[in-house]
């Protein structure tokens, strides 16, 4: 389903609102049935940011062939089909299915936020702004702010404890790990 250009703005406000660890940014979303299904939409666009960012992490002198590219879409898609899949049992574990949309809308539409503050951090580095010992710390600092982000939305979508949240957000991690490893082996 594609959402209308005013629920993509509405969503987009709330993932930033969200991102100021506001709560209230919730009520932005369609966290039902059909806004979870339109917030898929979402990954058509964080796509170009994170092709963009496949590229940019290409070995010297490598370019990005027809083969690595099907492969790098083949695991994108299996992402973004993957931890939704996997929360659902996660949330019947901790008595949250009722809240399941609440968290999940949110966090699909966050990605899109999160892959555009690791392009800007990519094209800094990698156009020289930030030496490499500095992007090296900046990449670190980035992926810390997005799980911490990521944990804040399964708080808030979830109302779960923290030590709840950062199980959510580590699994969400191993499993991007895991396909990520995939799609390195594959290529």
């Amino acid at each position: 389903m594609i959402p209308e250009p005013v629920e993509i703005a509405r969503s987009l406000r709330g993932a930033l609102q969200l991102a100021r660890f506001d709560a209230t940014g919730l009520a932005l979303f369609e966290r039902h049935h059909d806004g979870f299904w339109c917030s898929f939409f979402a990954a058509a666009l964080a796509a170009p940011a994170y092709f963009a960012l496949v590229v940019l992490r290409l070995p010297d002198g490598q370019d990005l062939t027809s083969r690595h590219f099907a492969i790098e879409f083949g695991g994108y898609v299996v992402a973004w089909l993957a931890y939704p899949y996997v929360v659902t049992m996660l949330v019947r574990l901790v008595d949250r299915e009722q809240r399941y949309f609440d968290y999940m809308v949110p966090y699909n539409w966050a990605a899109v936020l999160q892959v555009h503050l690791l392009l800007a951090l990519a094209v800094a580095i990698e156009g020289g702004i930030a030496p490499p010992k500095i992007g090296l710390m900046l990449e670190l600092a980035a992926v810390t702010v997005i799980m911490v982000y990521q944990g804040f939305i399964a708080r808030a979508g979830l109302l779960i404890g923290p030590a709840r949240a950062v199980a959510f957000v580590a699994i969400d991690l191993l499993l991007n790990l895991l396909i990520a490893r995939l799609v390195r082996i594959m290529i």
